[in-house]
């Protein structure tokens, strides 16, 4: 049986994170901006990285990035 899609209802993909490499977060933003579903939003838990500035990627605001001091 397929799963059917509620438009009324959105989808959130949440993304544990730890000092991730550039390249792995532009494969995550690229796939999700080529879903054909166009209400999501994606919410990047980082879990007390010291190099952040991959973040910077996520320009699109249905992405957010949630810091937490220390994992």
């Amino acid at each position: 049986m397929a799963l059917r899609y509620n438009r009324g209802m959105p989808i959130s993909v949440i993304v544990p994170s730890y000092n991730p490499p550039r390249e792995h977060l532009a494969v995550l933003y690229a796939s999700l901006l080529a879903q054909t579903m166009r209400d999501f939003e994606c919410i990047v838990v980082d879990d007390g990285s010291t190099d952040v500035s991959a973040y910077a990627l996520l320009e699109d605001p249905r992405f957010r990035v949630i810091r937490r001091a220390r994992n």
